[in-house]
Order: C-alpha cells, then sequence, then structure tokens
C-alpha cells in the first residue's frame, strides 16, 4: 500500500515537471509528454520523448524519496529509471519507422529512421539532492545514460538554453564519460555524517571489478559545466589526458566563479537580444503549417540567434519609408537556408504580400543559390504598421524550367535589383570582452 501511496503522491510532481519542459520555448513543438505508440495505446513509453530532427532524447524522471539510504536511491531512481528507457528504446527500434503521440496533448511525431538517430538517455531525479552518484551510468547492454538531479538539469537548461547547445553539451559529455566510472560528490563535507561515510565505504557499490577507470569530480553537475564552457565548449586538456585510476578532479565553487566572471555576465546581456528569435519560433509554432520553418529556426544556436538578431535590428532601423513603392531588402546566407529581410513602404493586402514573398523568395533562390541542389529560403517582411508582419519559408529540390528562368531574368532587369549591391561583414566574439582570465583556479 505504501508503493501506491508513493506513485501517487510523487507521480504529480514528475509530470508536472515534464509539463513545465513540454511548455517552455525551449522545448516547445519537440516535447511528448507521457507519449506512448499509435498502434498501441495503453503502453506508455516513457515520460518524456523530445524528438528534434534526427535527435531523440528519452527521459525517465523519477521522484522517489531518499530517506538517506544510497541503495535505495540506486534502486529506485537510478535502475528503475533505466528499465523504463531501455524498454521504450526496445519499443522504438521495432520499426524502421514509428509514429509515437503524445499522452496530454495527443500531438503525433513520426521518427522516420529510429535507428540511425542521435539517441541521448536521461534519468532525472527530482527528489532530495544525494551527496554521491554516478554521472554516467550503463543499460544492460552497454548503452550510456546520463543522470541528473532536477537543480542541474535546470542549471543545464537556463545556461543551454536551445536544443542544438544542449545537443552538443550531451554528446560531448558522452564521449567523455562513456569509458569511465565518473563519480560525482557534489555535497558538502559537513553533510557526511558517520552514517552517510559507512554507506560511502561500505554500501554503496564501489564498482572496483569495472574494467572501465574509476575516479571522482568533487562539485556539482555544473562545476562541470562551468569547465565546458571556460573552454570554448570543451573539455579542458587535464580532462583529456589519461586520468589515473582513482584520481580526483577538484571543481568544487566554479560555477558560482564563472557566474560572477564580466564576461560571462557581458555575454548575458548581450544575448538578450535574441529573444526576438526565441517569440519568432514561438509565433511561428502557432500554425501547424509552419512546422518546418520553426524547426530550422531552432537549429540556430544563441550565439546565431544574436548575430541574426542584431542583422534585422540594424535592417530595420535603418529603413524609414517614405514613398509608398519604397522596398528595401537584406540577404543573409546561413548554414542551413538562407534569410531574406524585406520592408515595404506600405500595406500589402494578405493575398498580395504572400504572392509578393514568394516570388521574392523565387528571386533570390535564382539569383543566389541557384548551384545547390537542395536550399530554402525564409523571409521575415515588415511595412510601416508592424515591426514583423509575415513570414514564410520556401524548400527548392530542383531547378526551374527555362520559362520561368526567363521570366525571373526579365523581371530582375526591369527592377534593376542585383545592380548596385552592397555587402556587409560583421565580426562577432561570443564573449564580447575578450580580455580577462579564463582559467579556473589552481588546485
Amino acid at each position: 500500500m505504501s508503493g501506491g501511496r508513493e506513485n501517487q503522491e510523487k507521480g504529480p510532481e514528475a509530470e508536472r515537471y515534464a509539463h513545465e519542459l513540454a511548455s517552455s520555448k525551449y522545448f516547445g513543438r519537440w516535447c511528448h509528454i507521457t507519449p506512448f505508440p499509435v498502434d498501441d495505446r495503453s503502453h506508455e513509453l516513457t515520460d518524456l520523448l523530445i524528438v528534434w530532427g534526427d535527435v531523440v532524447i528519452i527521459f525517465s524522471i523519477k521522484n522517489c524519496e531518499f530517506k538517506g539510504n544510497y541503495v535505495r536511491h540506486q534502486r529506485k531512481t537510478v535502475e528503475d529509471g533505466i528499465r523504463q528507457i531501455s524498454g521504450a528504446h526496445r519499443k522504438l527500434l521495432r520499426q524502421p519507422s514509428f509514429t509515437v503521440m503524445d499522452g496530454t496533448y495527443r500531438r503525433t511525431v513520426t521518427i522516420p529512421d529510429y535507428p540511425q538517430c542521435k539517441v541521448f538517455r536521461v534519468v532525472l531525479n527530482l527528489g532530495e539532492p544525494v551527496l554521491f552518484y554516478y554521472a554516467m551510468e550503463r543499460d544492460q547492454v552497454g548503452n550510456p545514460v546520463h543522470v541528473f538531479d532536477r537543480a542541474a538539469f535546470d542549471g543545464i537548461v537556463q545556461e543551454l538554453d536551445t536544443i542544438p547547445e544542449l545537443v552538443d553539451y550531451l554528446s560531448k559529455r558522452q564521449d567523455w564519460m562513456k569509458d569511465k566510472e565518473f563519480f560525482m560528490s557534489p555535497g558538502d563535507d559537513s553533510k557526511y555524517t558517520k552514517e552517510v561515510k559507512d554507506q560511502f565505504d561500505k554500501d554503496f557499490p564501489k564498482r572496483e571489478d569495472s574494467p572501465h577507470r574509476h575516479f571522482r569530480c568533487t562539485g556539482h553537475e555544473l562545476d562541470l559545466l562551468s569547465a565546458f564552457l571556460r573552454n570554448n565548449r570543451a573539455w579542458p586538456e587535464n580532462f583529456l589526458s589519461p586520468v589515473p585510476q582513482g584520481a580526483v578532479i577538484d571543481y568544487a565553487g566554479e560555477w558560482d566563479r564563472l557566474n560572477v566572471d564580466p564576461r560571462f555576465i557581458k555575454r548575458k546581456e548581450a544575448d538578450e537580444l535574441t529573444r526576438l528569435v526565441d517569440a519568432l519560433i514561438t509565433e511561428v509554432l502557432e500554425k501547424p503549417e509552419n512546422e518546418r520553418m520553426a524547426l530550422e529556426l531552432s537549429y540556430l544556436t544563441r550565439y546565431d540567434r544574436r548575430q541574426l538578431a542584431q542583422s534585422l535590428f540594424g535592417f530595420l532601423g535603418g529603413n524609414h519609408p517614405q514613398e509608398p513603392d519604397y522596398l528595401a531588402r537584406r540577404f543573409v546566407p546561413l548554414d542551413r537556408y538562407d534569410m531574406v529581410f524585406v520592408h515595404f513602404g506600405s500595406r500589402l493586402p494578405e493575398e498580395m504580400l504572400k504572392a509578393a514573398l514568394l516570388h521574392i523568395c523565387d528571386v533570390y533562390r535564382y539569383r543566389k543559390s541557384y548551384e545547390a541542389e537542395s536550399r530554402s529560403i525564409m523571409i521575415l517582411a515588415s511595412d510601416p504598421g508592424s515591426p514583423l508582419r509575415q513570414y514564410a519559408m520556401v524548400h527548392y529540390s530542383e531547378r526551374f524550367d527555362p520559362e520561368h528562368e526567363k521570366l525571373l531574368d526579365g523581371w530582375i532587369k526591369e527592377n534593376g535589383w542585383f545592380m548596385n549591391e552592397r555587402v556587409l561583414r560583421t565580426t562577432q566574439n561570443e564573449y564580447p570582452d575578450e580580455s580577462g582570465d579564463w582559467s579556473p583556479r589552481e588546485g
């Protein structure tokens, strides 16, 4: 009976947390709560599933009572979570293409080729933080499983607040830890009572028979993240060089020191500009037909978004049309697609505006990226009545027919486009002020 009572009391907290993640601008449409296979609606796969392009993140969210018992915590939180994730993984492997439905919003998502996806597994502990744990576990067949407590994961998603940055961290964390027994001890030494020490020495498994090197980090997961950020989103050399068996890496307090570093504070201030792109993604997602455009925008990192937002603000701030037939435009080539900004001198009727946007996309495809076999053009338009009024995205997979090319050539010559182009080049560092020492303190 107590087990049922625990599930009843603790389940809602995990469900609330899943809803918080799913309703955030961060995860948005790519987050699925308690998903189940569309052909078996009685079987929940896992607590939370993120499907973002060819990336799949499987979460098991646990909120079991700790009660000071580390063996119980390992069994009820970590081992049970790994079993849940492994079960979901096995089911997803059964078919090359797998469709699941969100258990809350009833949205469906198809994973076209799950065996070829980049899969990350995460056990998330919402309960009381523990004083020691293994930061990376493995399932029954050796697949790596990330282990985080709530404070760690909250801090990670607040700092790495775009999916590309989260995926980059999970990927590099996984590559670094997958062949190690990495033991985290984030707690205050004063909390290590005799009972805790006895469990540390006797009850908690030391894995001395593991084929992997066993070593320890004094500090929290966010202290580890600070080492990653200070080293330009890579692990420091002393992390990558062969770590002796039983070594101790001392990074306690590095996260707090990072957050008062002037360069870190300036970067945070500079990133405020990027909320424009966050708002755009949220707006685009309001219409299901725009999901492809929202997905492409979501590939931008926070640094990329800052550059794009600065380009857009500079464009809008420098254009104050006086004539109704005024038309300003700016072309911004990006890695995955090209972006076009357009500013009209007057309002156009809705249908005329849509037709104009599609035509401009064709023009830029023809003149700027015609040699690329497959290319998308994204366009953002504004007018005197609104800073950002309309947007569209067109994906091109083949060349135009000769007749259409002829029409585009004639239109370009008639309107004098691409005759006196100005090229604007900007150089910007992720951290606005390059001065200052980013090295961690000497241990």
